[in-house]
């Protein structure tokens, strides 16, 4: 069984409306917590959590999807005691202040949060790492950073908010959020090379066994993953200097609109005149697989600060391909330089020249668009030129030696990246999370003692001046003799109904309520029908009720 529950959001695990980096790690992720589940014969179990009360349709789509059979466990986390029974909570993202916020009014030492990162550049996710340094984050959370880069930058920014933070107010305890370091998954098992499937996929497109196949697989787009034009540069090197072999570019991915798709094309001419280009839709699951097996090699020259780990380079590794990127945040810690791969230099101005202060400025006033923004540093990214043309020419000339490289790749994906290897990581992380969370409240009881949410009271309180009298379970209340009849006939009405739901109120409710109206005196007569924690829904009918003409409050208190 896990040590965590999984939050469940569609738009964190599935690739169906959106193929990115984020949503191809969740659907992966979902898939190998499904496997790992599968493994336990006697009794399969997935846990999950989320706002509703039921489990969503959709996830259990995706469950299945993914071979699941077992039981799946759901924990409603708006429900009294939610917090208390998930114990560590897994969120796809770093862990948002209304989150932590939510279990601070549950109770701060309810459970933990287990955040990841993802990309890093965004005003708002550069907000949110911001928010990690103060309250009510505690200790016993954690933000799994996928790299080292990616942990650089979050210290970096948590550690500058408590200085300020220090220098403004004296500060000087903060919470100490955990940052350990688990990379990304991948399963290997899919990208598992075949020789057969290799000839079926160079047949595809036609392709020689003497040419030599480069292969690319991303967001198409110059301003948000990588400028293809370093690497076109490149490719064109390496055609006009192995003229025995022609080289091909395979380009996997989808292009966001017509412009960026002609801006490509027009590259493509301009720079590589002498390369062969093929575009593969990303989302097509059959050329997708395709284009791993028909490569002789991968090339990602990502040069953009969005990109914080990268998942491509461990899916090619996986396909037993030598793998050629920039040296770059996470493929530092993916790629072992000239034993699974090739490094390429990397630069960019230090930061005392002080060349991006306008850039940052200009995204921060809205001036520029974050697309301009990320596009624009992108743009003073320098990936080494002559040591990527030399990289290209030295495996397409040598192609035994790509291949050993290429099965070292595989092998260093099957020890360290196959989600069999990461997931018990975080189950790890887990287990440490729960024991810090324990220990703090076993010194501090009132660590499970409710906190106000401050940001988001309760809005009958934080707006009680504005009503004549308030209305509390001692009013006195009348029901009219007619109330059934007369809800019968306005009840179907979309502007008394529109903010019915189950948890929150609706017709089951309100006939319990009429039902019981001839021995209702005082609200609470109406309030001791429901559990404890259906009663804030009961109060709220009851005062619909009022505002309906049903019923009418008697000699209400009013408000000093």
């Amino acid at each position: 069984m896990s040590s965590f529950s999984a939050y469940f959001a569609l738009d964190a695990y599935s690739t169906h409306n959106k193929l990115m980096g984020r949503q191809k790690n969740g659907e992966h992720f979902l898939q190998a917590l499904a496997d790992r589940a599968m493994l336990n014969a006697q009794n399969p179990e997935t846990i999950w959590a989320g706002f509703e009360a039921q489990a969503p349709q959709s996830l259990r789509q995706l469950l299945l999807n993914a071979g699941f059979r077992g039981r799946l466990r759901w924990h409603p986390v708006l429900k009294p005691g939610g917090m208390e029974k998930i114990g560590v909570l897994y969120y796809p993202a770093p862990p948002t202040l209304d989150l932590a916020c939510l279990r601070a009014s549950s109770a701060p030492g309810s459970c933990s949060l287990m955040g990841l990162t993802h990309t890093l550049s965004s005003a708002g996710a550069l907000d949110q790492i911001r928010a990690l340094a103060l309250p009510p984050f505690e200790s016993w959370d954690a933000l799994i950073c996928t790299s080292k880069a990616a942990r650089e930058l979050v210290k970096r920014v948590i550690d500058t908010a408590k200085d300020e933070f220090s220098r403004s107010t004296g500060a000087t305890r903060f919470p100490s959020i955990q940052l350990p370091i688990i990379p990304l998954g991948v399963q290997a098992s899919r990208f598992q090379p075949n020789q057969q499937r290799r000839q079926r996929a160079r047949d595809r497109w036609s392709l020689s066994p003497s040419d030599f196949v480069a292969l690319f697989v991303g967001r198409l787009t110059f301003h948000a993953k990588a400028n293809p034009a370093p690497m076109y540069q490149a490719l064109q090197a390496l055609a006009k200097s192995v003229p025995a072999r022609r080289v091909i570019c395979l380009e996997s991915g989808q292009f966001p609109n017509v412009g960026i798709k002609g801006a490509f094309e027009a590259a493509q001419q301009g720079i590589a005149p002498d390369v062969v280009f093929i575009t593969v839709d990303g989302k097509d699951a059959d050329q997708f697989q395709a284009a791993w097996s028909a490569a002789d090699v991968f090339l990602s020259c990502s040069d953009n600060v969005q990109e914080t780990f990268g998942l491509t380079p461990l899916e090619a590794m996986a396909a037993e391909l030598p793998v050629v990127v920039s040296d770059w945040n996470g493929y530092k810690d993916t790629v072992v330089d000239q034993q699974t791969g090739f490094r390429i230099p990397t630069y960019l101005p230090a930061p005392g020249c002080r060349a991006g202060e306008t850039l940052a400025v200009r995204h921060a006033m809205q001036v520029d668009t974050y697309d301009f923004y990320i596009g624009r540093v992108s743009m003073t990214t320098v990936i080494d030129p002559e040591r990527l043309q030399a990289v290209l020419i030295d495996l397409a000339m040598r192609p035994e030696f790509a291949r050993a490289i290429g099965k070292q790749a595989r092998a260093h994906v099957l020890a360290h990246f196959d989600w069999s290897v990461i997931v018990p990581q975080y189950e790890a992380l887990a287990i440490e999370l729960q024991s810090r969370r324990l220990a703090a409240v076993g010194k501090n009881p009132r660590l499970l003692v409710s906190q106000p949410w401050s940001q988001r009271p309760d809005p009958f309180a934080l707006f009680s001046h504005f009503a004549t009298a308030p209305i509390d379970p001692l009013t006195e209340i009348k029901w009219h003799p007619d109330a059934a009849q007369r809800w019968e006939s306005i009840k179907q009405l979309s502007m008394v109904r529109y903010g019915f739901n189950p948890e929150l109120g609706d017709d089951a409710t309100m006939a319990v309520l009429i039902e019981a109206s001839a021995t209702m005196h005082r609200v609470a007569d109406g309030l001791v029908r429901f559990r404890s924690h259906d009663q804030d829904a009961a109060m709220r009918m009851i005062m619909l009720a009022a505002k309906l003409d049903l019923c009418r409050f008697k000699n209400p208190s009013r408000a000093t």
